[in-house]
């Protein structure tokens, strides 16, 4: 609750940890981030900030919690509803 309050008050806070999250998610194997971004219905090269971006909204709206966030950057298989969140639904 915490993080959540901290990202929701502090949009430099939001645009470090996206761009952390893109740092993370940009070193994936290229056939990863094909996979990703078909799910998060995207393209290849925008997939690591539309995710990025979507799980971040979705903390600061409180559809996830910062664990699940935390979960899903360092997972290969995230939840049902943080898959809502990444498909932008």
């Amino acid at each position: 609750m915490a993080m959540k309050t901290a990202f929701e008050g502090s949009p430099k806070l939001r645009q470090k940890a996206v761009a952390e999250c893109e740092l993370h998610e940009s070193k994936m194997s290229p056939k990863t981030i094909r996979n990703v971004a078909l799910v998060a219905n995207t393209t290849p090269d925008k997939m690591p900030y539309v995710i990025c971006s979507r799980l971040m909204n979705g903390l600061v709206s409180g559809r996830l919690t910062y664990e699940d966030y935390r979960k899903t950057i360092t997972s290969d298989a995230p939840p049902p509803e943080v898959i809502k969140v990444i498909q932008g639904r």
